[in-house]
């Protein structure tokens, strides 16, 4: 007998309809990449795959913004760049 594995560690999708790793992974990338390329950074064009140009705009970011530089997506740096959004888009004027 063979031990039953979670979905995630034998390739195939997640119970209950959830997402496979690798589609969550590439949708933190799409949103890292829509995010910096609307804020000037080129990261080629946003298809979930964390190229050269990704990763050298991530680490331009992270440097522009004081984080830690080592170019990689992570939903802190996901939710970095939202936040970030989500600040700017608030209007404050009462």
């Amino acid at each position: 007998d063979e031990p039953d594995f979670p979905p995630w560690q034998t390739g195939e999708e997640m119970a209950y309809g959830a997402a496979p790793a690798g589609d969550l992974v590439a949708a933190y990338t799409i949103a890292v990449q829509e995010e910096l390329a609307a804020r000037g950074y080129n990261v080629g064009s946003a298809d979930g795959v964390a190229g050269g140009r990704t990763r050298r705009a991530i680490q331009r970011y992270q440097s522009d913004a004081g984080l830690e530089v080592d170019g990689e997506v992570s939903l802190g740096l996901v939710n970095h760049l939202r936040l970030i959004t989500a600040n700017r888009d608030i209007d404050l004027d009462y």
